[in-house]
């Protein structure tokens, strides 16, 4: 019996001081780790009229090396070790996220970065929005007997993106992807469209396309003016004859 109780009351001890010890390499580990404090600025406009802005990280994604994006404040004060790192930033989850409805400016960057022990203050400037932004306005159509506007859908097949305008107004597509549109109309009850293509929308650019018409009280015709280059003022324009949908010979 008295061995018994010895090696019972042994290994007692010994189950005791492994439980209420702390590890000493475990104050070494969170000490070697770095976190990050992160700054994001854009440019919240089309390069039309720039105004920078800081971002907040609570609405903003970002992530850091391999990481899924989540939200930026997700990262800022996570341990990480230290080492090379590249860190990614956007304001929505992937691209396709900013085309919900009209869709909104897409920003995004990443930027290569060293993180040491402790604290790192990382800042990323985001620059200009990466896609484009179209216009469309037909407020010039008005006052024309037998002639009402319809929509304008303007489509990126490549990119499954589609909005159509009923109003006018303006939509944000993929840049570098042709955008092709159909003016649909009608006049003196009779549908008519007009199809055309925007190659290669820039980045950071907006697009404008303004449809007026005229009457000389026997032949009604549609303006269309397109702003290839609004940034530089050049432009583009088609007349045509709001009875067959033809183009009219300058």
């Amino acid at each position: 019996m008295k061995k018994l109780f010895t090696l019972i009351a042994t290994a007692a001890l010994v189950l005791g001081s492994c439980t209420s010890e702390k590890p000493e390499w475990a104050e070494e580990t969170i000490q070697d780790k770095a976190t990050i404090n992160l700054s994001i600025t854009n440019d919240d406009a089309m390069v039309i009229t720039r105004a920078e802005q800081t971002a907040d990280n609570n609405a903003w994604y970002a992530k850091v090396g391999s990481e899924a994006m989540a939200a930026a404040s997700s990262i800022v004060g996570k341990a990480y070790n230290p080492g090379d790192y590249t860190i990614t930033v956007a304001n929505f989850a992937t691209e396709s996220a900013a085309y919900e409805g009209a869709g909104s400016a897409y920003y995004t960057a990443e930027k290569s970065v060293t993180l040491a022990k402790g604290a790192n203050t990382v800042s990323i400037e985001c620059g200009t929005a990466k896609n484009s932004k179209l216009t469309i306005d037909w407020t010039g159509t008005t006052g024309i007997s037998g002639l009402a506007m319809n929509s304008v859908t303007a489509k990126q097949e490549a990119k499954s993106r589609t909005y159509s305008y009923t109003v006018g107004g303006s939509a944000f597509f993929y840049a570098g992807t042709d955008i092709t549109y159909t003016i649909a109309y009608s006049y003196n009850g009779a549908g008519k469209q007009i199809d055309g293509t925007i190659a290669a929308p820039a980045a950071a650019t907006e697009y404008k396309l303004n449809v007026s018409a005229n009457s000389n009280g026997s032949i009604t015709t549609l303006t269309i003016t397109y702003d290839d280059a609004f940034a530089a003022g050049e432009t583009t324009t088609i007349t045509i004859d709001a009875a067959t949908g033809a183009k009219v010979d300058a």
